[in-house]
């Protein structure tokens, strides 16, 4: 995705999103300009799945994805997952996901990711890929 192309990601943004996916709601669609990565996925060209790595100011590098209502479970998150940390060129990657999102907690640890902080209402995870064995691939 390029920022000549958003237009498949407003399409996205449309849909009923969870209610823990809260990426755009501080931050408008131009922000994926700073990303390093970004990824719609469709099904019949309907965008049901979006993910992307970008650095924050601190150079720590986020991962942040959402699959809507209906699509989760399917193994889509995995395949956005797996998509992104294979196409970047850096080791370590962290996550913020609310503790309620036992679906996604369970996706991410099962790619390999740690909890390194627990707040209130969300963990914070961290891959470190020098050590991460992929363990789940999808193929379509």
């Amino acid at each position: 995705m390029t920022p000549n192309n958003v237009e498949i990601l407003d399409i996205f943004l449309e849909n009923k999103l969870p209610s823990t996916f809260r990426y755009f709601s501080r931050r408008t669609v131009d922000c994926i300009r700073n990303h390093l990565i970004t990824i719609v996925g469709t099904i019949n060209s309907i965008p049901i799945a979006y993910g992307h790595i970008d650095k924050d100011d601190t150079d720590t590098y986020w991962l942040g994805v959402c699959i809507i209502d209906g699509y989760q479970s399917n193994g889509y998150g995995t395949a956005i997952v797996n998509y992104l940390i294979e196409h970047v060129s850096i080791n370590i990657i962290h996550l913020t996901v609310d503790k309620i999102n036992t679906n996604a907690i369970s996706l991410y640890k099962k790619l390999g990711f740690l909890v390194v902080d627990e707040y209130d209402t969300y963990y914070k995870m961290r891959l470190d890929k020098a050590y991460h064995v992929q363990t789940a691939s999808i193929n379509r």
